[in-house]
């Protein structure tokens, strides 16, 4: 069963990656939010989990270590990981190799760009980037900044978004080699916003069971912005394939939907799993 006594949000993003906002004010934002237990999860780094666990610590919340890598099948999958060991050097060593991938993409990206009269350089992007990891939304903000876009959601509609005109589909690890990277520095792989692959219900009960067989040990089911339907069909697929159900706000920066849920409750499963001990909290 659900215990609504303890309060999560799993899938948080700060500036160390594509987040608008530091890793302090992303926890003291979730503290004033009444949550118990948190994720701080950016895009292929670990650089502000420590400073997470610690802040959270000092406020009375739970901070579970996580990340989120960026995989690519026939599209592109993110892949949570929660409890990952982020002082392990090898581990924050393969994490700069996806980095650098990401990298050789924003290139292409750039260069593709020009192809449609949009002059966005390297340093453009760099200069509205605060941490590690440098990326998509980066490329949209200097769009945005530059006039060439009205709005990140424009730039991504039109350009940035998976098969859009300038998207660049790279060289990245498949989905599989996301799990093992996951479990082999003793992390919990959980598929992220699964509505985001636009898959029927045949092709993703195919997908996630190969997933599972590969290691797979949750979805993101209870994503905040899945509908009542997507949550449904993810949850179904959980149960069946005996994965924990997870999910959060994907929180990258403020938004004015004073509705948009903030919290979600996991059952013992989903608590055990992630190491949760709901008495301590």
């Amino acid at each position: 069963m659900k215990s609504c006594s303890v309060r999560c949000d799993l899938h948080l993003h700060t500036n160390v990656s594509d987040g608008d906002f530091s890793v302090d004010y992303v926890v003291g934002r979730e503290k004033s939010l009444g949550l118990d237990v948190i994720s701080v999860t950016d895009h292929d780094t670990v650089d502000g989990v420590a400073r997470a666990v610690e802040l959270g610590s000092s406020l009375g919340m739970v901070v579970v270590p996580g990340v989120e890598l960026s995989t690519m099948d026939d599209r592109e999958v993110h892949m949570l990981g929660y409890n990952v060991d982020y002082t392990d050097k090898k581990f924050i060593g393969e994490l700069k190799d996806l980095r650098e991938m990401r990298r050789k993409r924003n290139a292409m990206m750039l260069e593709k760009l020009k192809e449609f009269g949009i002059d966005v350089s390297e340093a453009d992007m760099l200069a509205v980037a605060c941490g590690t990891t440098v990326g998509r939304a980066h490329i949209a903000k200097a769009m945005v900044k530059k006039g060439y876009c009205q709005s990140m959601n424009q730039a991504f509609d039109e350009y940035l978004g998976f098969g859009k005109k300038a998207y660049v589909k790279e060289k990245r690890i498949s989905p599989e080699e996301g799990i093992a990277l996951i479990l082999r520095y003793g992390g919990t792989p959980v598929l992220a916003h699964p509505y985001s692959l636009e898959m029927d219900d045949e092709t993703a009960d195919v997908f996630v069971g190969r997933l599972a067989a590969a290691g797979l040990r949750g979805i993101e089911s209870e994503y905040f912005s899945h509908t009542i339907s997507d949550k449904e069909k993810y949850g179904r697929l959980a149960d069946k394939y005996r994965l924990i159900r997870t999910g959060g706000s994907d929180f990258h920066r403020e938004t004015p939907d004073a509705q948009r849920q903030k919290f979600a409750c996991f059952d013992s499963a989903c608590l055990t799993e992630l190491k949760i001990d709901a008495e301590k909290i």
